[in-house]
């Protein structure tokens, strides 16, 4: 099986992304394009509802591995990094290391 991946754009717009990956557009509300739970790699940014949706999502993805969140204002999350799964990492906008936050 593939791994899931939620990004902000349309997989067919985003050339190269590699076909390793079941990708699915998300657009940051409560709508999910796959069940939460299958999420790998989610890509996340302040929707029309804010953060919530983003929050709501973290806490049901039980097997996210990254959250990448593509805004410099991120301190907003951290009180929420708890709910990401164990060795699970917050990457805004970099890589990361198990159980942090990157530098962005």
């Amino acid at each position: 099986m593939k791994p899931v991946v939620w990004i902000p754009y349309e997989p067919k717009d985003l050339p190269g992304l590699s076909d390793g990956l079941d990708r699915h557009y998300w657009d940051g509300t409560d709508t999910c394009p796959t069940p939460p739970e299958e999420v790998r790699f989610l890509t996340g940014f302040p929707g029309a509802g804010g953060y919530e949706p983003l929050v709501t999502m973290v806490s049901r993805a039980r097997r996210l591995q990254v959250l990448q969140v593509l805004s410099s204002g991120h301190d907003h999350l951290i009180p929420h990094l708890g709910l990401l799964p164990p060795r699970a990492c917050c990457a805004p906008g970099a890589v990361c290391t198990p159980n942090t936050v990157a530098a962005g």
